[in-house]
């Protein structure tokens, strides 16, 4: 039986909380990246602020913080990055971008099960899907798993805690599993 999970937003799946985010409040520190490098800042000290509504919780502020160091992993190179919530403490993970794949790794909260969360790929056309494997080996907990990408929008403006973001790809993400 194969069961679907929607991913309600990328960075609340990095650190597995089961949460949905609101807009972000955006970072003004840091020069960030640019399109050809990266589709996120990537300076030392940038950050990133969500506020989580997790169903059931208090709200919860959840702080994404680029360290300035990086870490290659099974031959890509990582920039290490930081998640602070008020909630569950300060946890490291990584942001990679190369190939035309966008990628955020960590361990999971629960389990210490690392994720390797595929959340764009930027040659994929508006309406169509991507696959990648949610770990280095596929399994979730010895569970052949997948994500699944689709880009829901390309090319598009999104304003944004009054700032407004141009060329932005819009994805939505489900990760699924069979058991």
């Amino acid at each position: 039986m194969k069961k679907q999970t929607l991913i309600l937003i990328t960075l609340a799946a990095l650190f597995t909380q089961s949460c949905k985010l609101d807009a972000p409040d955006i970072a003004t520190s840091g020069s960030g990246g640019t399109k050809s490098d990266s589709y996120m800042p990537l300076t030392s000290g940038s950050y990133w602020t969500y506020n989580n509504v997790i169903t059931g919780t208090a709200p919860d502020t959840l702080t994404i913080r680029v360290t300035g160091e990086t870490s290659t992993v099974n031959g890509k190179l990582y920039h290490n990055i930081t998640s602070t919530s008020k909630a569950h403490g300060s946890t490291a993970g990584l942001y990679y971008y190369g190939n035309h794949i966008a990628v955020l790794r960590a361990n999971t909260i629960v389990n210490g099960l690392t994720l390797d969360f595929q959340f764009l790929n930027d040659t994929t056309a508006v309406g169509h899907t991507w696959t990648a494997k949610p770990t280095d080996s596929g399994l979730i907990n010895g569970i052949p798993g997948r994500l699944t990408g689709k880009v829901i929008e390309k090319g598009v403006s999104k304003t944004i805690g009054g700032h407004t973001f141009t060329d932005v790809i819009n994805t939505q993400i489900d990760l699924e599993y069979d058991y």
